[in-house]
């Protein structure tokens, strides 16, 4: 499936016959262009700036950069825009091929008749990260019983930056992986690995029928980023349990790993859904415990703000 997207010329991401409301295609065509131009403008403090404004748009220096009307529809559609999220494609596993092999010039989104360009869509989820604003959205979502969409908002852009840290030595993102993971700036295998790492955890909650393609699923598309003449020692076998190959990568993690705290991803064990899995090895079917130390975005927003988390 890598292949094939890489060759694509085009790709058309089908999100069903249910059309997508007006006011969230007036926020696609209105607001975010807005949004997105003024950020722009503000250069490297536009992240700050947005970071300390209320997200509804009241602050009237936003509805004097942005314009009244733009912010009027934001304020007034942004559950509907937030609804997009909740629709199947964005909680199934296997878009992590079609989100990060394929360039994202080129792609759309389509309802019925309604058309969304992917890359407008991922450079405002994008935004919605570096400014904080996902976690006030994450916090009304919880009131509005919006739990489908909550995976939604915000879960491209770090999935791009972790692979593009490989794919162009992105010295900026690298350094995420080597603070978390302990990798060593001239160890590309130990990058590497924190990078996959990483990637399992951005899509290990996503809908898979079968639980070991949480761990199998990502690595077509991180042999895309491998470095030159290194061995993958990781190798899929259907024919084992679940419970075995989470703890064959467990250990595998333990050991390639300078920072052990892999081993902090695990839950609570009555949450687990393999209930024979060893106590310290994770359940990596399940979405990542929010007491693990392996929390990049949240990590670099507390420790060295705003700016400096994937992507920017």
């Amino acid at each position: 499936m890598g292949d094939i997207y890489k060759r694509a010329s085009k790709v058309h991401v089908w999100l069903g016959e249910t059309p997508i409301s007006d006011g969230a295609m007036r926020i696609n065509h209105d607001f975010i262009p807005a949004i997105m131009k003024d950020w722009a403008l503000r250069g490297e403090h536009g992240t700050q700036f947005y970071s300390e404004r209320d997200i509804l748009c009241k602050d009237n220096d936003l509805l004097q950069s942005i314009g009244l009307d733009a912010c009027e529809i934001w304020r007034s559609y942004w559950r509907d825009f937030i609804r997009i999220f909740e629709r199947r494609w964005f909680s199934r596993g296997w878009i992590v091929q079609e989100v990060c092999i394929r360039n994202l010039i080129g792609c759309t989104f389509l309802a019925r008749q309604q058309e969304i360009d992917y890359k407008q869509l991922d450079d405002f989820d994008r935004f919605l990260v570096l400014t904080g604003w996902t976690q006030q959205l994450y916090r009304k979502t919880v009131d509005l019983n919006f739990a489908n969409a909550r995976g939604g908002v915000g879960s491209f852009s770090n999935l791009h930056d972790i692979l593009s840290a490989l794919a162009y030595k992105n010295e900026h993102n690298l350094q995420a992986l080597r603070i978390i993971y302990g990798a060593q700036a001239d160890d590309d295998q130990q990058q590497w690995y924190a990078a996959y790492t990483e990637v399992i955890n951005r899509v290990r909650w996503r809908g898979l029928k079968d639980p070991k393609d949480v761990i199998y699923a990502c690595l077509g598309l991180m042999t895309t980023v491998a470095p030159r003449n290194m061995p993958i020692t990781i190798h899929p076998d259907y024919h084992l349990m679940a419970e075995k190959v989470y703890t064959r990568f467990a250990a595998f993690l333990v050991q390639v790993h300078p920072f052990i705290n892999v081993l902090s991803t695990r839950e609570d064990l009555s949450d687990r859904q393999h209930h024979n899995l060893p106590s310290w090895v994770p359940d990596f079917s399940l979405r990542i415990s929010h007491n693990a130390l392996i929390r990049v975005s949240d990590f670099y927003r507390d420790q060295l703000g705003h700016n400096y988390i994937f992507g920017r």
